[in-house]
């Protein structure tokens, strides 16, 4: 990351992997981007929308302790499936949206409403995710990914090595 270009980690699930992903990604001229995925959350029953949150307020903790003014690395909510989504993602400090076509149509439609700091997403029905107060290591292996099978992480891996297999049997 030193000397080269940009990275995109995606594929994240929680706030360990956000951690290793901050730590990684040290140091580097240009930003870094982290892609959490809100939807497969909800999938499961809880907040996708707090996986933002979460992690946006561990990376300013990290920042804090490093001294640093603005981060290496910059949040990309990704999965955004409907407007809590979108709404959330702002609110909560994300700063870039990967946003479907429909969606956006919608908040044309909502007058291109902005939320501001006072907006509660709508999320009825579904469970938190429990922020978790990490402490800040410069190495990444201090925040061991474990495999586990089921997983998000783990189901993310399978959709994507069957993607890219497809591709390749074209």
């Amino acid at each position: 990351m030193k000397d080269s270009g940009s990275v995109n980690m995606t594929l994240v699930f929680d706030q360990q992997q956000a951690a290793a992903v901050y730590a990684a990604t040290m140091p580097t001229f240009k930003p870094a981007f982290i892609s959490p995925f809100v939807g497969r959350w909800d999938d499961r029953g809880l907040k996708g929308i707090d996986i933002i949150k979460n992690i946006v307020k561990m990376y300013k903790s990290f920042d804090r302790k490093r001294n640093e003014k603005k981060s290496h690395i910059e949040v990309l909510s990704a999965s955004i499936r409907h407007l809590t989504h979108f709404y959330g993602s702002i609110v909560y400090g994300a700063d870039i949206l990967t946003v479907p076509i429909n969606i956006i149509e919608q908040w044309v439609h909502e007058d291109r409403f902005m939320p501001d700091e006072s907006y509660r997403p709508d999320t009825k029905g579904l469970r938190s995710i429990v922020y978790k107060e990490l402490p800040y290591h410069d190495d990444y292996a201090m925040y061991p990914i474990e495999y586990e099978k089921g997983s998000l992480l783990d189901e993310g891996l399978v959709k994507f090595a069957n993607d890219w297999n497809s591709l390749i049997e074209r």
